[in-house]
């Protein structure tokens, strides 16, 4: 037997993963042989099956082939097939600043500043802030994936939908969200004055 398909369990389904390397007749004979076997053949059970066929494009023709081969075997429940999926590249937009007090900014993709958010600063934030050294001015979540990090808080201003904690300061590193109606600090140590 020539071994050019996978078998992997995920909770209870069949994942069938298809080397798309070989012709695909070889798959077919193979796929055959392996729901023939007797570990896949149970009384009144069918496991459902999904199956991956990597890069390969099947034909019309090919695609007729495959079901009849599931439908002569007759001993799982065809569930699908595996779509890879596209993995999007996330950018991260660089601020290479400080933001001084006056400025106001709209960030709506993830940003890193390598300088200070400054008093009298203002940041409407839709996205993740991360600030190198230190936030000192205001932040204002607008979007409930907003989130802003820094190693140093002092005397900060941050609203997230309503909830405001002032003159927050913190001089360990600390992401602050908003969750479950409440602002959250997960760090070591918070200093809420």
């Amino acid at each position: 037997m020539w071994m050019y398909i996978l078998v992997k369990n995920y909770n209870g389904r069949l994942i069938f993963i298809l080397n798309d390397q070989i012709q695909f007749d070889k798959l077919l004979i193979e796929l055959k042989g392996l729901l023939k076997k007797s570990f896949f053949k149970h009384k009144d059970y069918f496991p459902k099956a999904f199956f991956d066929f990597k890069s390969r494009i099947l034909s019309e023709d090919q695609l007729i082939a495959f079901f009849q081969c599931l439908i002569d075997t007759k001993c799982i429940l065809f569930g699908g097939f595996v779509k890879e999926e596209e993995k999007i590249e996330k950018q991260l937009n660089l601020i290479d600043a400080s933001i001084h007090g006056g400025e106001i900014l709209y960030i709506n993709e993830d940003t890193l500043i390598t300088g200070h958010v400054n008093p009298g600063a203002i940041i409407y934030l839709n996205a993740k802030l991360y600030v190198l050294k230190g936030v000192y001015g205001t932040i204002e979540g607008m979007s409930e994936n907003a989130s802003v990090s820094s190693k140093e808080f002092k005397n900060a201003t941050l609203r997230f939908f309503g909830k405001t904690l002032h003159s927050f300061t913190s001089f360990t590193m600390c992401v602050l969200y908003y969750k479950d109606n409440e602002i959250v600090c997960d760090k070591e140590e918070c200093v809420n004055v």
